[in-house]
């Protein structure tokens, strides 16, 4: 993998919801806007029951297979609805078509100009939200909460979110997904510096984070030792409150480690969405209760239990009624997830992927 310095502060200016039923097309489509850093913030769907259920209806732009059109869709708000056209059969939709099978360059280039002609006023430009921090957290070792973060953030990454992937596991795992080399200027270096200006923190910040380019996730180096995570616990708080106020990521996925609850306190407090991640044997039961009772954050919980096995008994599933808290997914033992440790290998499998998007759309997507 390649790694560069990520200096640069990327503004989108349209969101755009793509459905095609040729998962070939939308990969293509996806890399491409990914990889140009184009203006576009896109979300993709391949069936009509993912497009319905999960794509936000008030996008800019809705450019839709002729396959997959529905007339209901002309009551959505949809700024701009445009028809992806991969046949000459002439049909009437009284809305503007676009050809499929030309050029990505030139589908992109007949989309602004349709749009440009129709002078729509209500188009977002420029409307930046302030960064999330949604936090991936289990008391149990082995539970797959490094999985479940990373994949979440290479999701949200693909639909062209700014995804920073911070690891605060003690003994971290970075250097088995990321490339990285021994450095003393990672995410313990850059906390020492929490309390300075916005403008040095920020360009400190834009020195040390790597971005892999097959994901286009930003990134710290891992620790040199485990003495580091105690400069980061120290500082956690204000390192975390300084980076969303410098406002670079429209997400920051925390995968935490088994670390003590004075740290995890500090991150759940500044944190947006909190995915508490549990087997569902009597284990996960027995620690989900012990995190849960010492929780002031029980608002922002929702509970993960991962590596289900269905006939198994589920006793984590108790907690959801006695503190209240949603299930949000059940994730089934993917054999060829836990076999692997390539994030595009599990992004690929749709199994897996299914059910992160799924996490994604229903609970942080807005």
């Amino acid at each position: 993998m390649v790694h560069k310095l990520c200096t640069d502060v990327y503004m989108y200016v349209y969101s755009l919801v793509v459905v095609d039923e040729d998962e070939d097309f939308i990969n293509s489509f996806e890399r491409y806007i990914h990889k140009k850093r184009e203006e576009y913030k896109i979300m993709c769907f391949t069936t009509k029951e993912f497009f319905t259920t999960y794509a936000p209806k008030d996008a800019d732009i809705l450019i839709i297979s002729s396959k997959l059109y529905f007339q209901e869709i002309k009551d959505y708000q949809f700024k701009n609805i445009i028809i992806l056209q991969d046949d000459e059969e002439e049909r009437s939709y009284n809305l503007p078509v676009v050809k499929k099978f030309q050029p990505i360059t030139l589908i992109l280039r007949d989309i602004k100009i349709i749009c440009s002609e129709k002078k729509i006023s209500g188009i977002n430009k420029n409307n930046i939200e302030r960064s999330k921090i949604i936090t991936f957290y289990s008391p149990i070792g082995g539970s797959g909460t490094t999985t479940i973060s990373l994949g979440t953030a290479v999701v949200l990454s693909r639909v062209n979110y700014k995804v920073l992937y911070l690891n605060l596991e003690d003994i971290q795992s970075t250097k088995a997904f990321f490339q990285c080399e021994n450095s003393r200027k990672n995410i313990a270096y850059l906390s020492c510096y929490a309390k300075e200006d916005f403008l040095k923190f920020r360009e400190r910040l834009s020195l040390i984070v790597r971005r892999d380019e097959i994901t286009g996730i930003d990134y710290f180096l891992p620790f040199e030792n485990i003495l580091d995570m105690e400069t980061v616990v120290n500082n956690i708080d204000d390192l975390l409150k300084k980076i969303k106020e410098i406002n670079l990521y429209d997400y920051i996925i925390v995968d935490l480690g088994l670390n003590t609850m004075t740290a995890c306190t500090s991150v759940f407090n500044n944190s947006d969405n909190i995915f508490l991640i549990l087997l569902q044997n009597m284990i996960g039961k027995i620690k989900g209760d012990i995190v849960l009772r010492q929780m002031e954050q029980k608002d922002r919980m929702k509970l993960l239990i991962n590596k289900f096995e269905e006939g198994m008994s589920n006793y984590a599933i108790d907690l959801v009624k006695e503190y209240s808290i949603p299930l949000v997914s059940r994730i089934p033992i993917i054999k060829e997830i836990s076999e692997s440790s390539s994030i595009n290998h599990w992004v690929k499998n749709n199994e897996f992927n299914n059910n992160i998007k799924q996490v994604i759309f229903k609970n942080i997507i807005e």
